[in-house]
């Protein structure tokens, strides 16, 4: 009997699209589902295989949970659901992140 599905380490359309846009830039699923251009509950779904298996992390210290990809660029900054704009608020958040960032193994 054989089991059909994807084969495995494969990503699917949506997989592959939510992966691109939160390499672009960071976002809530929500985000990356608008920029992708796929449906926010298929989004949902997909983001959280992709949060089991690795490829997506959540960064900490925002809610709803902004995703990136592993390594990717630091978040902006988040209140209450929304990005903020602020330009010195944004800068605070990359030095933050910079500080906090583990160094590179060599």
């Amino acid at each position: 009997m054989t089991t059909l599905g994807r084969p495995s380490g494969s990503f699917g359309p949506v997989s592959v699209a939510l992966r691109q846009q939160a390499a672009a830039a960071p976002g809530t699923v929500r985000d990356l589902a608008h920029r992708a251009q796929v449906g926010v509950k298929v989004a949902r779904y997909t983001a959280s295989r992709l949060l089991e298996r690795g490829e997506l992390v959540a960064l900490q210290g925002s809610r709803p949970a902004v995703l990136s990809v592993p390594g990717g660029p630091p978040a902006p900054a988040v209140q209450h659901g929304r990005l903020r704009t602020d330009p010195i608020a944004f800068a605070l958040d990359m030095l933050d992140a910079s500080f906090w960032q583990e160094p590179a193994m060599r």
